[in-house]
């Protein structure tokens, strides 16, 4: 977005005060201007006849004069299959792993990656060929295999500059679109092979 100034006099109007906004994390509101969600919030939004109070999340998007917009993410009950999976693609994404999807849009085949926030069980959906991976992670140069794996949701491991063994993978709600993680130690000293997740179409 061209203009990183927060909208405040809108997240008012949903239960927002300036200080809840300003108390996040700076990777958390830098997060915001690149279309991720926030940490989960109390929200309180009242228009016409629609009342929504209690816990969700928000997006930032920007309008066509340049105008930023809001978008709510309330706590859903549950995972809905709102993407026409088949059965085994919906049980991997209710378990939390992401799901590589072939669509029709507009007569043109695409193929999105979808993964559902476990915090407001909204599934969110992101275009597979517009995906970025960081040539470095952690002073690690990623090799063009490793990011396609990293692209087909699964886990690569790396050592970082202080020598810790580390994984990373593809996570669309995290701030930074990457999660990262140590890889622990087994009993026997050796290092524990995490498992990659298998995607299916």
């Amino acid at each position: 977005m061209k203009n990183n100034n927060f909208p405040y006099e809108q997240l008012a109007q949903i239960g927002l005060t300036r200080g809840a906004i300003d108390g996040m994390k700076k990777e958390e509101r830098e997060a915001l201007f690149q279309g991720k969600t926030s940490p989960l919030l109390d929200l309180s939004i009242r228009k016409n006849e629609i009342a929504f109070v209690g816990k969700g999340k928000i997006s930032l998007y920007e309008k066509s004069g340049g105008e930023i917009g809001i978008k709510v993410h309330p706590v859903r009950a549950e995972i809905k299959n709102d993407y026409s999976l088949s059965p085994k693609q919906y049980e991997r994404l209710q378990s939390g792993e992401t799901v590589i999807h072939d669509t029709l849009d507009k007569g043109k085949s695409r193929t999105y990656l979808l993964q559902a926030d476990k915090q407001t069980n909204e599934v969110r959906a992101t275009e597979l060929r517009t995906v970025k991976i960081p040539d470095k992670i952690q002073g690690y140069a990623l090799k063009n295999e490793e990011k396609n794996m990293l692209k087909q949701g699964q886990r690569v491991e790396f050592q970082n500059e202080t020598g810790e063994r580390q994984s990373i993978k593809l996570d669309l709600i995290a701030p930074k679109g990457i999660k990262v993680e140590p890889v622990l130690l087994a009993k026997d000293n050796n290092l524990k092979q995490s498992q990659s997740n298998s995607i299916s179409r």
